[in-house]
């Protein structure tokens, strides 16, 4: 289970916040669809859709605030083919960016010692891949389902448990290059 870490949905409804959201870039933030969430790095080319932007300072004069899309946390696929070879997608992506509702969100806690590349690794191993499969009967990744994920608990006091984590965080931290 992933106590040390707080998954979410993404935090821009399309719908309810589509009047902040641009068709350009000049001077607005980056608004992350699941559709841009790839394995490890941003989908460049997109298979349906355009890139949007996120009017943040629109947002704010309006008394909206997310202050989540400041930290540096894991992006996943909200909605993907039941048949899909791939259920989990996921990456990592730098601050500041919002995350529109086809998104799910995944930022450590102040307070853990596991690092976003080791659970990233996780999420998008061939071993998550088909344990996911097994409990997920729609095309919806929920956060739920995210939280239910088995994760061995890394002992940081012990060093042999502390070299597993640094070892899927530098594998992970190489695939990303």
């Amino acid at each position: 289970e992933l106590k040390e870490f707080q998954v979410t949905r993404g935090e821009i409804n399309q719908t309810i916040y589509r009047e902040f959201i641009r068709a350009q870039s000049p001077g607005h933030q980056s608004l992350l669809k699941g559709g841009e969430v790839g394995p490890y790095k941003l989908n460049v080319k997109l298979s349906q859709g355009e890139r949007e932007w996120f009017d943040e300072t629109a947002f704010g004069a309006a008394g909206h605030v997310r202050l989540v899309a400041y930290k540096r946390r894991i992006a996943t696929q909200r909605i993907t083919g039941v048949d899909e070879r791939l259920r989990i997608v996921a990456m990592i992506v730098d601050p500041t960016t919002y995350f529109a509702d086809s998104t799910n969100s995944i930022a450590v806690l102040d307070s853990s010692d596991y690092s976003l590349e080791f659970l990233l690794g996780l999420l998008n191993s061939k071993l998550f891949q088909w344990r996911f499969k097994l409990t997920s009967s729609n095309n919806n990744v929920g956060t739920n389902e995210l939280l239910a994920l088995p994760i061995r608990r890394i002992d940081f006091s012990d060093s042999a448990d502390t070299a597993r984590h640094t070892k899927m965080h530098t594998l992970v931290v190489d695939a990303i290059k």
